[in-house]
Formats: structure tokens, C-alpha cells, sequence
């Protein structure tokens, strides 16, 4: 691939294992996989492909109709749930197996219009609002609020569900509390006469650090990718499941553009941030900022070549990222270059840290969409390899 600038390789033995460690959580209950943001900057395209073809995923959640439908052209054929914006016609998604959330009056009326025009019935789940005060109704409100919905004869409620305000921490004190209201509102709702075949509340960090009895339907993103949803989690999951290991499913890589040498005192980069303490060897890689480069990651974080750390000298630049070879001379022109990946080194998680943000979701989602993403079976080609070379 060295005539691609830059590209993404995801991994699908990896994916595969992901999700089997939380389905082996979760049991005979549902998996849903969070595809929403361009699957967290993974492609959407690829990830619902990988889904699709996973058996252990029972449908995917997005969070606007557009993502809907990009997964539905991308061959995903699942159920799917837009949690969030309705940024299209909801007549598109008419007959595709796709439901929509309502959360206020306007918007259940507006769905409702859109069904009786076509005659169709719109498939949809209630979202409530426990604590994270965003879209939802509150707990009070919800009953009356779910009469309403099912007075509306085009609408079909699917299911009724909440999300956490901070699921990822030690501290599960509010965490508790928003699930004994969402628990408490289903027990008087179903007392009520009301069903819902799918009731959900955790996503990744709540589904394996909280015990959810009454959920039947699980919200998996981040951990599905590999990456945890903080380090607080990956101590109370391994404590709850001994053996639980998440492994990281993306690989960004370029190449050399151009090598150079410079001499001694030579400022590199804007700004003149760096000057060489003596004469230096550099490589000049063509990615930088414009594609999701994280700019603050200058003269602090490294990329990896054959495994050996490469330190950023210099500021990130738009399409321009200077790195130090002096210490890898047989580095030479087109020679491939990592990123990120699940090297501790190139860690999504690392990489935030030396930026300065703890949120690693913005570290991956904010990977551009243009660059080239490519499903591959690294481990299985790695243990391919391994094989044939025991048998020499």
C-alpha cells in the first residue's frame, strides 16, 4: 500500500474477540454495536460489515438517520436504532427495519405524521432521562408520555431505555442511582400493562461493571473496538471477569514521504518549537492535523518503525509530521510507519495523555473519513506465519 498516503487497517479477529467478551457477560441477552460518529472514527462501512457477518451482534445503534442508511448501503441487513437526530425525512428509513427515538411530544407527533402520510407504521424506542439531562423524558413525565406514544396509531414502541452519566468510574454512586430510577420506572410501567421487547440502559462500561437483570438489550461501542472505556473500568471488569482482555481493532499507518539530514542548532517545524542538539537524520511523513493527527501531540508523542519508537519533532503541521530516525539508520524512503495502534507506544489512550485529553473517543473519532480503511485478519495472518515458519 505504499502508493496510499495514509491508511486504516482494522481487524477483524480482533473485533470478533471483543464482542465475545461481552457476550459472555451478557449471555442470551442482546448486543447492539454502537456504529454512531463513523464507528468512532473506525468507518461505519466497516464496522457494520463487521457486524453483520458476526452472529453474536443482534443489531446496531447509530446516532442520526444518515448513519442509518449508510450502514443499510453498506450491506448492514441488522435491526437498527437511531438514539439521536432525526437529520432526514423519517420516510427513508420506512420499511428498512430501522426504528427512531422519541423523546418529547413534538417529535413523536412529527413521526407519527410521517407514518399516516405513507401508511406505514415507524418503529421506535422511548428514551428517559435518569441524570445526563440531554435528550429524554424524565422519569416523571415518562408514563403519561409512553400513553401517549402508544395512542399514536402509526407508531410501534419497540423499546424504552436510558444512558449513563459516567458509567466509566470508580465512583458508581450516580451511576446506581440513575439505574434504581430507570429500574423503578420499568416495574411500575410494566405493572401498568406496558411491554417492551427490548429494555436497555448500559453501554459498554455500565454492561461490565453493573449487574443488569432486567435489560435485555446491551449497547456495546467503544469496548467492541477494543479500547477501554477508562482505566477505572479495565480494574473493575478484570476484578468482576478474571481473563476479561480487550484488544485494540485499529492500526493507522503511513510511509515515509522524504528523509533528511540536519545539521546541528537547525530549527524544524513552525514556530522554530524544536532545534536539533546535533546533527539529526528526519523523516518527513505526509499526514498531519487535517487528517486527525492531534497537533498538541508535538515534540511529546512518537510513531513506531519496526517496532522501535520514532519521537515527533517539530510542530504537527497540516499535512507535514517531522520524526527523528537518527537512532534507525536503515530507515530509508516509502518504509511503513504506525500511528496508532494498540502498542502501548501509539496507544489511543497514550496519545490522549501526552496530548493532554483524557478522551479517548476524541482521539479516534476525530480520524478523518477520508482516509482509506481496510478490514484485515492480522492475528490470523500473524499465527499463519508463525505456523510456517515452525516448519522450516
Amino acid at each position: 500500500m505504499n502508493n496510499i498516503r495514509t491508511w486504516i487497517e482494522i481487524d477483524n479477529h480482533h473485533f470478533n474477540h471483543n464482542v465475545s467478551q461481552y457476550k459472555r457477560i451478557i449471555g442470551p441477552r442482546n448486543l447492539s454495536l454502537v456504529i454512531k460518529a463513523n464507528a468512532y472514527g473506525h468507518g461505519i462501512e466497516q464496522l457494520a460489515n463487521l457486524g453483520e457477518c458476526n452472529s453474536n451482534v443482534h443489531s446496531f445503534c447509530v446516532a442520526t438517520v444518515q448513519e442509518a442508511l449508510t450502514a443499510r448501503k453498506a450491506g448492514a441487513k441488522k435491526p437498527i436504532l437511531v438514539m439521536g437526530l432525526l437529520d432526514d425525512d423519517p420516510s427513508s428509513i420506512i420499511n428498512k427495519n430501522i426504528a427512531l427515538t422519541l423523546y418529547d411530544y413534538e417529535i413523536a407527533r412529527y413521526v407519527q405524521s410521517i407514518a399516516a402520510q405513507h401508511h406505514a407504521t415507524i418503529s421506535v424506542h422511548i428514551k428517559i432521562d435518569t441524570g445526563l439531562s440531554r435528550l429524554g423524558m424524565t422519569v416523571e413525565d415518562a408514563p403519561q408520555f409512553i400513553k401517549y406514544v402508544r395512542s399514536l396509531p402509526n407508531i410501534e414502541i419497540q423499546g424504552v431505555y436510558s444512558h449513563c452519566a459516567e458509567s466509566h468510574k470508580k465512583d458508581s454512586a450516580f451511576t446506581l442511582a440513575q439505574q434504581s430510577l430507570f429500574q423503578s420506572l420499568i416495574k411500575d410501567l410494566l405493572t401498568d400493562g406496558h411491554e417492551f421487547p427490548y429494555i436497555h440502559f448500559a453501554n459498554s462500561a455500565a454492561t461490565s461493571s453493573l449487574d443488569l437483570p432486567f435489560c435485555n438489550f446491551f449497547r456495546i461501542g467503544i469496548g467492541a473496538l477494543g479500547l477501554w472505556p477508562s482505566q477505572e473500568n479495565k480494574t473493575i471488569t478484570q476484578k468482576r471477569y478474571p481473563g476479561f482482555i480487550l484488544k485494540p481493532i485499529l492500526t493507522w499507518k503511513t510511509h515515509i514521504l522524504a528523509i533528511k539530514n540536519v545539521t546541528q542548532n537547525s530549527f524544524i517545524g513552525y514556530d522554530r518549537t524544536f532545534q536539533a542538539p546535533h546533527d539529526m537524520r528526519i523523516a518527513l511523513l505526509p499526514i498531519g492535523y487535517y487528517d486527525g493527527y492531534d497537533f498538541r501531540l508535538y515534540n511529546k508523542g512518537s510513531v513506531l518503525m519496526c517496532g522501535i519508537p520514532a519521537p515527533i519533532i517539530g510542530r504537527i503541521s497540516m499535512n507535514i509530521t517531522s520524526i527523528d530516525i537518527t537512532h534507525i539508520p536503515h530507515a530509508q524512503r516509502k518504509d511503513e510507519v504506525h500511528l496508532m495502534a494498540g502498542s502501548p507506544i501509539i496507544h489511543p489512550y497514550t496519545l490522549g495523555q501526552l496530548a493532554g485529553n483524557p478522551n479517548i473517543r476524541e482521539m479516534i473519532t476525530k480520524l478523518s473519513p477520508t482516509i482509506s480503511r481496510k478490514i484485515i485478519n492480522y492475528s490470523v495472518e500473524l499465527e499463519e506465519k508463525i505456523g510456517i515458519l515452525n516448519h522450516l
